[in-house]
Formats: C-alpha cells, sequence, structure tokens
C-alpha cells in the first residue's frame, strides 16, 4: 500500500482538486438490518462454529472470505453468553474484552457493510464508528448505544474505491457483530452492473497508470500477474 500513499502526496503537491469522499453512512438504530444499503443488495455472514468464549482475530464472511480484527477478541452467542442484543439476532459477537477500541478489516471488495455494536451488559455508550478506504477522507458517525440493545451503522461506497476498515471507539468496552456486506464484482471496472469490453478498457488504462484498483492479487504493485487475474475475473463474471 505504499505506493498508494506515496501517489496521493503527489497529487497534493500537484495542488490538483480532490473530489469529495465517496464514502456515505447511516446510522439504523436497534433495528433488523434493511435488505439493502446503497442500492447495494446485502448478505449475512455466515455461521461461526468455533466454542463460545474462544479467543478469535478474525470472523468468517461470505465466499470464504476473513473480517479480521486488529486485536484479539472474544467470541460469544447473543441471547447466551453475551446476554443482551435484541431484534431477535442470536448469532455470533465479538467482545472487545474491556478495549474501548476496536479495527476491523473489511474483507477485499467490500462495496457495503454494516455493523451492530452493544455496549457492555446493562451500560450505554457513546461511539464514534469511521469508516476508510484508504485514499480519501474518512466517513465517521457519532452513535449513542442504549443499554441492553445493539445499534446498527451501515457505510456504503459511492465511488471506485471499496471500503477497506470500520473503526470503533467507545466510551465504554463493547461487542460487535451482526455483519452484512455486499461485495464488489471486481471485474466491473465501469461500476455499471455489467462486465463487458468496457471494462476490458478501462483495466488497460489503470494499468498503464499503475493504479492500485487494479491490483487484484494485493500485493501493493500493479504487474502482469494482476493482468491474468484481472482476465479470470473477467472470464468468470459475478
Amino acid at each position: 500500500m505504499t505506493k498508494g500513499y506515496v501517489l496521493s502526496a503527489a497529487v497534493c503537491a500537484a495542488a490538483v482538486p480532490i473530489a469529495r469522499a465517496s464514502i456515505e453512512g447511516q446510522l439504523l438504530g436497534p433495528y433488523t438490518p434493511p435488505a439493502t444499503l446503497g442500492g447495494f443488495a446485502l448478505g449475512a455472514f455466515p455461521p461461526d462454529l468455533r466454542a463460545p468464549l474462544t479467543y478469535v482475530t478474525d470472523a468468517p464472511a461470505p465466499d470464504g472470505r476473513l473480517l479480521t480484527f486488529g486485536a484479539t477478541t472474544v467470541l460469544h452467542r447473543a441471547g447466551d453468553t453475551w446476554m443482551f442484543w435484541g431484534h431477535d439476532y442470536f448469532g455470533p459477537v465479538y467482545d472487545t474484552d474491556g478495549s474501548l477500541d476496536m479495527t476491523m478489516q473489511l474483507p477485499v471488495g467490500t462495496r457495503a457493510f454494516i455493523v451492530y455494536a452493544c455496549a457492555e451488559p446493562l451500560l450505554s455508550a457513546a461511539m464514534t464508528v469511521t469508516c476508510s478506504n484508504g485514499f480519501e477522507p474518512d466517513k465517521t458517525l457519532v452513535v449513542s448505544v442504549p443499554s441492553v440493545e445493539a445499534f446498527g451503522v451501515g457505510f456504503y461506497s459511492t465511488g471506485p474505491f471499496d471500503l477497506q476498515s470500520v473503526t470503533i471507539h467507545s466510551s465504554w468496552a463493547f461487542a460487535v457483530g451482526e455483519f452484512l456486506m455486499a461485495p464488489a464484482c471486481q471485474a466491473d471496472l465501469t461500476i455499471d452492473g455489467v462486465v463487458d469490453f468496457s471494462d476490458y478498457l478501462e483495466f488497460l488504462n489503470l494499468y498503464d497508470a499503475g493504479d492500485l484498483r487494479v491490483d487484484f492479487n494485493g500485493d501493493g504493485f500493479v504487474d502482469f500477474s494482476d493482468y491474468l487475474e484481472f482476465l479470470n475475473l473477467f472470464d468468470h463474471p459475478c
């Protein structure tokens, strides 16, 4: 990712206008999550089959991917080892184990993401929830989380960059869970909902520019291996 930061610095030095951030956020409250966010259809995360009270650093995500935590968390079950949650959710939740901060690295290709947070039982909390795509200004929402209920927050991309991380800072220790996400169709580089020749031309432009949006293998470089990966994605579109 070093190359991306160097590119950003170079753009600023050249005084090129920066477009507004293409991350939007939405407070969802203590209610059942929506089926869509920002026009993206959302899918729930698969069950976490590990035993409750296990220390974990990740959560299983759709299509065999992982959401990773910046620090070790304690796995619970809502309504069981984590007593309160709300709106009939009884799935896995991940306790910060006393920490007031948590950063979640999202699966590659996340276009929209929902997370619910719940303060330690019987406590309310003030939280700031910040989403980053690694290229543009972050989007931050301020949340007042009531006691004994989880509160949902959603983010989605309105531009070319996928969401990369979500960080929560809270006045009390807390747990997160009830994740939903909308994955990107990586070959749809023009973001028009169709994978066609225009996406191939867009790939060539981005490839020639060394744009990290086509770093499909995630090694921090744009090279021939990314071209091969794009051909595979292009031949097997979403």
